[in-house]
């Protein structure tokens, strides 16, 4: 599996596995992540969602599956923290750590662009009021 089907398989993943908090504002979440990381960089992002992740389960599971990813594709090591909160403070140097060079934080930012425009595909295949119709629909066409 090449880097961008794992990427897909890690967005649907997430969609399918529920725990998103109410759908809608989850779409609103992933359709603003891939600029939050552009325009923001990682740290800054990384943070702002933190801030919000102990009041908006989105903002929770949106760090998490970012975490799950870039853990998937070797980027982020079980030594590094098993939390968004214990990886940012990994990449920042905390605790006498060496913090992330500009190489290493340039490859994870570049990584998490990636993958949140997939998780942004994902949300929006599976959460929009069309494709819930769709799949919600009776088998047979539904009409006489």
């Amino acid at each position: 599996m090449n880097r961008e089907q794992q990427r897909a398989k890690n967005a649907f993943a997430v969609v399918h596995g529920g725990g998103l908090g109410k759908e809608k504002d989850f779409l609103t979440l992933a359709r603003q992540l891939p600029t939050m990381f552009q325009t923001n960089g990682l740290l800054a992002s990384w943070t702002f969602l933190l801030s919000k992740a102990s009041k908006e389960k989105r903002h929770r599971r949106v760090l998490e599956a970012c975490l799950t990813h870039l853990g998937s594709v070797g980027l982020v090591e079980a030594s590094d923290g098993s939390t968004p909160e214990e990886v940012l403070k990994t990449w920042l140097g905390h605790e006498g750590r060496e913090p992330l060079g500009v190489t290493g934080l340039q490859r994870i930012t570049e990584e998490a662009i990636l993958y949140s425009v997939w998780l942004k595909r994902a949300a929006e295949a599976v959460l929009t009021g069309a494709a819930k119709q769709a799949a919600a629909a009776p088998e047979g066409g539904g009409a006489p």
